[in-house]
């Protein structure tokens, strides 16, 4: 009974000075550290390219600023290795993510502007995407495409002379 009431004292003296810490960090008038919201979380450049694409792609889905963490997983090493190689991922956010209207990913894009310096991380970045299964497609800042490239290159789409699509993959007529 004595070993009872121990613990129970022991885990309310930890409790309140768990409470007591959050109240001060978070909630107290001496942190001089507040949050604030950014205007948009899309930059200028997002923002047009993000139009361009729900216009150029109006039976598609188009997400936006999405978590690796939220389409990508590891499985095949044991758990360390598994934990290790996602780790390399999970905090990485891809610009926008084009899906069919039942949510399957068409296409990962990333719009390369000056937070893109290391080509060298991309790439890898890219093969890691092209491990899972995932088309990625980059557009430098400065040459956004029209709707004609983000169809063709997207959906592999293109209007032919008769107005009809005509797929990239399609048996050309001999």
């Amino acid at each position: 009974m004595l070993v009872l009431y121990a613990k129970l004292k022991f885990l309310a003296f930890v409790g309140g000075r768990v409470e007591s810490f959050r109240d001060r960090f978070l909630a107290g008038p001496e942190r001089s550290a507040r949050f604030h919201s950014k205007q948009s979380p899309l930059t200028e450049a997002e923002q047009e390219l993000f139009r361009r694409l729900v216009k150029a792609l109006p039976d598609h889905i188009v997400l936006s600023q999405v978590a690796c963490s939220q389409f990508l997983y590891t499985e095949g090493g044991d758990r360390k290795e598994n934990f290790g190689t996602m780790a390399m991922m999970k905090q990485k956010v891809a610009d926008f993510m084009v899906c069919s209207q039942n949510f399957d990913i068409v296409a990962v894009i990333e719009l390369d502007d000056s937070s893109h310096r290391d080509p060298a991380k991309d790439a890898k970045r890219d093969e890691m995407l092209k491990e899972a299964g995932l088309k990625t497609i980059r557009w430098h800042v400065s040459r956004k495409p029209d709707a004609a490239k983000i169809r063709w290159d997207v959906l592999g789409l293109k209007e032919g002379s008769d107005g009809e699509q005509v797929s990239r993959w399609a048996p050309r007529p001999t």
